[in-house]
């Protein structure tokens, strides 16, 4: 009997103390100096600019053209000291040799293309979406944030070490895409397939992705700095009843929409299996000391907790995302009249693949869950997800460093990026990939990305161009 009472009584203690020695480093050790003087002003100016070029994905040459040219005139020390080539007529990739070539060089991404501004919102942005204005302290427009901030912020901080007279140890590539915004089929992947043709091999390549997020996480009172250890892919899936047209006054029974809708309920209710990924498991760690007691007491103890997190951190669309491979319908195909049967009715379905989930392990999900012989399955195109980089190896401490540098003492964490970038296509030349812009905001900037009054604070072009400078120096 007494046996009984003692069981959950040191349960209790080993959740206590596992509670109280749950911590995670403040920050990393920045190792101190100074990147040098940023002159904010040309870089604001530069990004202002650059903004003015419309160089919307797949669209004028001439906008793409004329932004290069003006990156010629800005940055002349880049284009005297670095190798410049274009690749498929609109990608740049520079390659700036370092001081010793017996370590494996780094490589930097960007991309200059921009999404489109939809023409019904455009009397809705502050300042006109392509007129790059500076004003209350931001630079304004499409492509501030994303991806020009990275682009200018990169030649920046190559000008600016040139100037000084300063070159790094490890060879550096810049390789800018002009197609991230349609998947990079001209622009990133003929880049990496150059690089792995010539036999490079790199010690880390780093892309967008994660960034300083001040309200992150609910419960959690300061910024931190999230850094992408891997994406999720995408499969867009057509789901494609057989039906045969005719008259809804005479409907069969079950309608084929009322079949795919059906399908869809069940895809919906039956999703893949919820479960932590090493990026998550990364992040929950440097995370989950800085959380509320309650929480903190929770991912202390996942041995005993994980289904109870699991379940309950999935119920809101984030954790879902973080969790899981996402069940999306985004699409609808019916008939072109209120009282004509559809001929061949079908919805289109986007999923976001969990690291560890495979295409092949979708489709087998989609068939079982479906259950219904008479719907076809058809992949219109997908990406499987990414593999994961090491959250706490060499190369993650040492762009944690120098994220510090730049945002002093706040959690440096790892992180699963939902949306895809440039950087998959580099797997084969770089085991480790990170995906991370030097630049602090809130969820509702964020949110401003591919949307109305996208912008970026000066601030953060300052910080952007001191954090690359950092890197450069460091590695």
């Amino acid at each position: 009997m007494e046996l009984i009472w003692i069981i959950p009584i040191l349960i209790m203690i080993i959740i206590l103390i596992r509670t109280l020695l749950f911590s995670g480093p403040r920050g990393y050790n920045n190792g101190g100096g100074s990147t040098g003087e940023v002159d904010l002003e040309r870089a604001a100016e530069s990004l202002s600019r650059s903004v003015g070029f419309k160089t919307v994905s797949g669209g004028s040459a001439e906008e793409f053209h004329q932004l290069f040219s003006f990156l010629e005139k800005k940055y002349p020390l880049v284009h005297q000291e670095l190798q410049r080539e274009t690749v498929n007529d609109f990608s740049l990739l520079y390659y700036w040799p370092g001081k010793d070539p017996s370590l494996k060089p780094i490589l930097l991404l960007g991309h200059t293309d921009v999404v489109p501004v939809e023409e019904d919102t455009e009397a809705d942005w502050s300042y006109p979406p392509f007129a790059g204005e500076r004003a209350e302290g931001f630079v304004w427009g499409r492509g501030s944030m994303d991806n020009k901030l990275n682009v200018i912020g990169q030649l920046e901080a190559v000008e600016n070490l040139l100037s000084r007279s300063l070159k790094p140890k490890r060879d550096v590539y810049l390789a800018f895409g002009h197609d991230e915004e349609i998947r990079g089929p001209d622009g990133a992947l003929a880049m990496a397939r150059l690089l792995e043709e010539r036999g490079l091999e790199f010690y880390l390549v780093l892309d967008e992705g994660g960034c300083v997020l001040e309200d992150a996480l609910p419960g959690l009172g300061e910024p931190a700095a999230f850094v992408g250890t891997a994406e999720k892919g995408f499969a867009n899936l057509q789901l494609t009843a057989p039906g045969s047209g005719g008259h809804s006054a005479l409907p069969p029974f079950p309608t084929e929409l009322g079949r795919l809708a059906r399908a869809l309920h069940r895809l919906e209710t039956k999703q893949m299996k919820a479960r932590l990924t090493p990026p998550i498991e990364g992040m929950l760690n440097i995370i989950g000391p800085r959380l509320p007691w309650g929480r903190r007491l929770i991912l202390a103890n996942l041995w005993l907790f994980r289904p109870l997190f699991i379940k309950s951190f999935s119920r809101q669309p984030l954790g879902n995302a973080l969790l899981r491979t996402t069940t999306a319908p985004t699409m609808a195909r019916g008939s072109k009249a209120s009282n004509v049967l559809p001929d061949r009715p079908g919805v289109t379905i986007n999923f976001r693949l969990l690291p560890g989930d495979t295409l092949e392990d979708l489709l087998e999900h989609v068939k079982k869950t479906v259950a219904d012989e008479k719907i076809s399955i058809e992949v219109l195109n997908a990406h499987e997800p990414s593999r994961v980089s090491d959250g706490a190896g060499e190369e993650f401490r040492h762009l944690a460093k120098n994220i510090n540098r730049v945002f002093p003492g706040i959690p440096v964490s790892p992180y699963l990026v939902f949306g895809g970038t440039d950087s998959r296509y580099y797997q084969n030349v770089c085991s480790e990939i990170f995906r991370f812009s030097p630049m602090q905001i809130n969820n509702s900037e964020l949110k401003k990305v591919h949307s109305v009054n996208e912008r970026i604070s000066e601030e953060n072009i300052e910080r952007a161009v001191s954090f690359y400078c950092s890197l450069l120096l460091d590695l």
